[in-house]
């Protein structure tokens, strides 16, 4: 029997990753050049918009911001920061775009820029993860599979060129998870976080899989992780909020929830955690 997809979490992950993995885009790249080892398969992050070749002309903090300030769900503004640099030829590139589109429920546009990065950036995941979410927005959930099978198999790939890169672990566990391999996805996590302990990403899907797991405390005290790392991951405070309310802490549920709404009105889910809020405080 198929195992359902996960919805959990899948929403924030790209965000997240593409900023982690953009602000290592630059020293990765100059490493790359100083070292001259042709031979060292490339990290996962050079794989995720083409920064591969060393050949994309985008400016780099620039799609840093504007993952970031999709990341905080301000879509109209990271649609402008976009504007000025979007080069689609790019893939970096098109893969924000798609998480505008997608923002902005445009998910014929965001599937069409989405496969176009893929055929640009052959080796990355990351355009097959945001395709399966968007999928998954449409309930295509047998396109939703295919696509989270794809991502799966590509990060694999990458995590058996180079075992240490936390990226590709990272790109892994949130695939598996999507696909109900939930062991196999908590030991992705997990490794992404042991090689890179600082990084808020791996923290925050891992509360969200502890989420899915029903493991509640658990799951607050690593998104409480996450969010002192990075206080604006906007999908961070409505999955802890579901986790608070499961411990009785009714204080921490609305505080998150309505953290959450005011970050992101437009979302998906804004809708039913504010009736949750109205209900709480009646």
């Amino acid at each position: 029997m198929t195992t359902p997809l996960r919805r959990i979490s899948i929403f924030a992950f790209v965000l997240l990753f593409a900023v982690s993995a953009l602000a290592q885009a630059g020293g990765n790249n100059k490493n790359k050049k100083n070292k001259g080892n042709k031979n060292k398969p490339p990290p996962a992050n050079d794989t995720q918009g083409g920064q591969d070749t060393g050949q994309s002309g985008v400016d780099p903090q620039a799609l840093r911001e504007v993952e970031s300030r999709l990341l905080a769900y301000a879509t109209q503004a990271a649609r402008d920061r976009l504007a000025g640099v979007l080069d689609e030829n790019d893939p970096k590139c098109l893969v924000a775009l798609g998480g505008v589109l997608e923002q902005e429920k445009a998910y014929s546009q965001a599937e069409q820029k989405l496969r176009r990065a893929a055929e640009l950036a052959p080796e990355s995941a990351d355009p097959w993860i945001r395709l399966g979410r968007t999928y998954l927005h449409q309930e295509r959930q047998a396109d939703a599979r295919a696509a989270f099978q794809e991502a799966a198999r590509r990060a694999q790939a990458q995590v058996n060129g180079n075992a240490n890169d936390p990226q590709a672990w990272l790109m892994l566990g949130v695939a598996q998870r999507q696909l109900g391999q939930l062991p196999a996805a908590d030991q992705s996590l997990q490794r992404a976080h042991d090689l890179d302990p600082g990084d808020p990403v791996a923290l925050f899907e891992l509360g969200a899989l502890r989420v899915e797991e029903q493991k509640w405390q658990p799951a607050v005290d690593l998104l409480t992780q996450a969010l002192s790392k990075s206080s604006e991951i906007a999908y961070a405070y409505f999955y802890r909020g579901q986790a608070a309310s499961k411990i009785n802490r009714k204080d921490l549920l609305v505080a998150d929830f309505e953290r959450f709404i005011a970050m992101a009105p437009d979302a998906p889910e804004a809708a039913a955690a504010a009736r949750i809020v109205a209900s709480v405080r009646r």
